[in-house]
């Protein structure tokens, strides 16, 4: 707690910038950090890291690349365009040796492969429900085979156990 009360982190400066969209759409477009600051003053270079690895969402940068893409490409072209230009930002950050850099193109680049999969239906998220219908399998068919066969010699007890597993009164023929 400070002197005034609990301490309250600041708002970011990049949110309540004027030119909010603009600023978004010039990092998902992978403008560096300083052009940015120098266009729309008085934001700082810190601030525009901090506002991308904390606000702007991997869904959002892909929506808003989508977006500023020409209309007659598919979406799929589109987002193989998208990994294209993030598998390159992961090799020049391996190759100047920024680790920060690497593992943030490979989380953009796993948010792609995960959105591609969704819309090719690879990757489908959905509750799965598998009906079995027991009475069509073989091995119900050998159980049950093998329970009416166990109580031949008693008949009353088979036709109960056979009315139960709702099969009625039947008789088994003994095979040789």
């Amino acid at each position: 707690m400070g002197a005034a009360g609990p301490l309250m982190a600041r708002p970011c400066s990049v949110c309540s910038h004027p030119d909010l969209a603009a600023i978004d759409r010039a990092l998902v477009n992978g403008d560096p950090y300083r052009e940015i600051a120098k266009r729309d003053p008085p934001v700082s270079v810190s601030a525009i890291q901090r506002h991308r690895v904390d606000h702007l969402s991997p869904s959002l940068r892909v929506l808003s690349a989508v977006a500023e893409h020409e209309s007659g490409r598919s979406l799929l072209e589109q987002l193989s365009n998208l990994n294209d230009r993030v598998l390159k930002i992961l090799d020049d950050a391996a190759t100047t040796s920024k680790p920060s850099i690497a593992l943030a193109a490979i989380r953009e680049a796993r948010a792609l492969i995960q959105l591609s999969a969704r819309l090719t239906g690879e990757l489908d998220e959905r509750p799965q429900t598998m009906v079995i219908n027991l009475a069509s399998t073989n091995e119900w068919t050998e159980a049950r085979t093998a329970i009416v066969r166990a109580l031949q010699p008693f008949p009353d007890a088979r036709n109960a156990v056979m009315r139960a597993l709702g099969g009625g009164e039947i008789d088994v023929i003994e095979s040789a």
